[in-house]
């Protein structure tokens, strides 16, 4: 006799739980989409808003050792 499930799976069975699992997987998934968006506004921030800096320096300028 085969046994067709609609609705819900139950809780307790094996698909109960790979359904539990993917949906989980999937939160995860969006989770990470958005923080690594985020992230990648960051940096964007930073690197459209940084001034330049220019450092000049006269050590190591001539003959050494002198």
């Amino acid at each position: 006799m085969t046994r067709l499930c609609l609705g819900r799976p139950e809780a307790g069975s094996a698909m109960g739980f790979r359904v539990r699992f993917e949906r989980i997987v999937e939160s995860l998934m969006s989770l990470v989409s958005i923080v690594d968006f985020a992230s990648t506004l960051f940096l964007l921030f930073i690197f459209l808003t940084t001034p330049p800096i220019t450092t000049i320096t006269e050590t190591g300028v001539g003959v050494q050792g002198i």
